[in-house]
């Protein structure tokens, strides 16, 4: 499974972090197949029950505009037919199907029979998420995926898109926290940007080197929320220094997560890691 946290703004004797499933608390057996197929209503319900607080799924259109979870634009590595579970000959992308063809033709990759289920629609991760209490983090440019959120969730939900005029839209109908996703920038630049954004919102990245103690420290001065998103295991080494760079500013937080299908645990801070 993957591990996703977010640096809060509020900054006391204890740093609150905040954990969430990346395309839910999926997991893989030995030979790296699936068991619980990633961005699946399962899981959610794993997510759940290991106690994470929310779970970050990625939102796709159909051809005929319906939305569903699914991380690729193409079915291959995540889906195989439904009829005798063949893998899918040559490319199929989500958007060339409708959702009946895609529900009826096709099903979720896994080594458990039982967890071979239909993709899900956007609608379904989102009702699974209300009825477990956990906050769905869209990774989603879509903006009528914001209002299905803003109805289901309230104001419950996360926003995260690189686009900026797509934070500025989710803005306008929710007080949800609004994550503008970055690859550059200084703290000062930033700021501007995301006071532009208004209300509870922050920045997630995948350079990590842009995260060291003064750039994450101005943000946070500023009253913005600092999100680490994908430190694969050879970045390890990465995510360290940034856990020494905030023990430096005085912030606890370190953690310990248990793996269920693995029975192993890690310590992490602030970045994923893949057991």
């Amino acid at each position: 499974m993957f591990l996703l946290s977010i640096i809060t703004p509020r900054v006391v004797d204890a740093q609150e972090i905040r954990i969430f499933a990346h395309r839910g608390a999926w997991s893989k057996d030995s030979t790296k197949v699936f068991i619980i197929p990633e961005n699946s209503l399962a899981a959610v319900e794993q997510a759940a029950r290991l106690g994470y607080e929310g779970v970050e799924m990625d939102v796709k259109y159909t051809k005929d505009k319906k939305m569903v979870i699914m991380h690729d634009a193409k079915l291959n590595r995540t889906m195989r037919l439904r009829d005798g579970y063949n893998n899918i000959p040559g490319p199929v992308k989500v958007s060339d199907l409708t959702l009946r063809e895609l529900r009826r033709h096709y099903v979720l990759t896994s080594s458990d029979p039982s967890e071979r289920k239909k993709i899900p629609t956007l609608k379904e991760m989102l009702k699974a998420c209300k009825k477990h209490n956990l906050v769905p983090m869209l990774h989603s440019s879509i903006y009528e995926s914001y209002q299905m959120a803003q109805k289901i969730m309230g104001n419950g939900w996360i926003c995260f898109t690189n686009h900026l005029a797509k934070c500025k839209a989710a803005r306008e109908i929710s007080d949800c926290l609004v994550l503008y996703s970055i690859s550059k920038g200084t703290p000062e630049e930033l700021a501007v940007t995301l006071k532009e954004i208004g209300g509870e919102c922050g920045i997630s990245s995948m350079k990590h080197n842009l995260y060291t103690e003064e750039f994450i420290g101005k943000l946070k001065a500023d009253g913005f929320q600092v999100q680490a998103s994908v430190f694969p295991p050879q970045k390890e080494k990465d995510a360290i220094k940034i856990d020494a760079a905030l023990k430096s500013m005085k912030i606890a937080g370190n953690t310990t997560v248990t793996s269920e299908v693995r029975n192993e645990s890690r310590r992490f801070f602030e970045y994923e890691i893949d057991f």
